[in-house]
């Protein structure tokens, strides 16, 4: 719309000039009779002009400019109105609030709490209370350490490695005599088995058939020898017994005939020399054996148990004192 305007304030303007007034609206110095009515023609032209302005003004409106004042007045009053309000809301609250007790009294200098200062000082003092302490700790307890006994020593390894030996070449020894025991058993058992008679044979053989060997029945490996055989016609020879070896061959087998026979020969239990090995007191023992000597504990059940225990162990009979009686002859039969 603002080019409709200038192109009507032009219209306008070049209507109002007088044709004898120059190109800028000025008297020509040429134009001398008519210099008396110059001025009214300026008052004219300046009248026109503000009625122009105002028309202008009316159809437009108002500038930038005016618009800016006025709306910056306007802004300036509603900040003062609302600014008015909020603090007519903060003296309602604070009369308010001057109205109603207070729910966190003043508290005095004692009372206040500590600052973060002195709560990192008093934080730093016992963090340094507990690492001397820990440090202090820690050296005795290295100290106890270094110097403590030893659970096992040398010369007690040594001999429970000495006694488990021994009793290994015990039990193997055990282990051998069991063996040939069991092989002569099972030796035995053949040798009955080659005297009884086979289901076989339907005949009855004599009373004294079964003192007489069977030649048939004699395994080969059983038989003697040819070597042993000619030893035992020349032992059985005169010449051979009249000689000093044969008489004494004859006295050996004597003295083997008439010699009492081991399982009949009584064995007196063997004795064992106790030597109880010397107990080393610890810190702990002696701190058990303070409360056990005690009163309190002494006159308490448990320590009557205790002494019943101790006595039944002390009255019962020790193992190696025990007499067991002798083995007898064919209990393995």
């Amino acid at each position: 719309c603002y080019p409709f305007f200038s192109r009507a304030l032009v219209s306008l303007v070049g209507l109002c000039v007088p044709r004898s007034l120059g190109r800028h609206g000025f008297a020509s110095p040429m134009t001398s009779t008519m210099a008396a009515s110059a001025s009214q023609d300026a008052m004219k032209t300046h009248h026109l002009r503000r009625r122009i302005a105002q028309s202008l003004s009316e159809l437009t409106g108002p500038s930038f400019e005016e618009r800016v004042a006025k709306a910056s007045k306007e802004f300036r009053r509603q900040a003062k109105e609302t600014e008015k309000q909020q603090w007519e809301v903060l003296e309602a609250a604070k009369e308010r609030a001057s109205k109603r007790p207070s729910a966190s009294a003043v508290r005095s200098k004692k009372e206040m709490p500590p600052s973060p200062n002195e709560r990192s000082q008093k934080h730093l003092e016992t963090i340094k209370h507990h690492t001397a302490r820990y440090a202090e700790e820690q050296a005795a307890r290295k100290h106890r350490i270094d110097t403590r006994e030893p659970l096992y020593k040398v010369s007690e390894v040594k001999a429970a490695f000495a006694e488990q030996q021994e009793r290994q070449a015990e039990h193997r020894r055990m282990l051998k005599e069991e063996e040939k025991a069991r092989w002569e058993h099972i030796q035995e058992l053949k040798d009955r088995v080659v005297h009884r008679p086979l289901l076989v044979e339907e005949y009855h053989r004599p009373e004294h058939s079964r003192t007489v060997m069977n030649p048939r029945l004699i395994p080969e490996h059983t038989k003697p020898s040819p070597l042993e055989k000619s030893i035992v016609k020349s032992i059985s020879q005169k010449w051979f017994k009249e000689t000093q070896w044969g008489s004494e061959v004859n006295n050996i087998r004597e003295r083997q005939n008439q010699r009492q026979p081991l399982h009949k020969i009584p064995y007196p239990p063997k004795k064992f020399e106790y030597k109880p090995r010397p107990k080393e007191v610890n810190p702990m023992d002696q701190r058990i054996a303070e409360i056990a000597n005690s009163p309190w504990f002494q006159r308490s059940q448990w320590a009557e148990q205790v002494r019943e225990i101790k006595q039944r162990q002390n009255d019962r009979p020790k193992l190696h004192e025990i007499s067991y009686p002798p083995k007898q002859a064919g209990a393995c039969e």
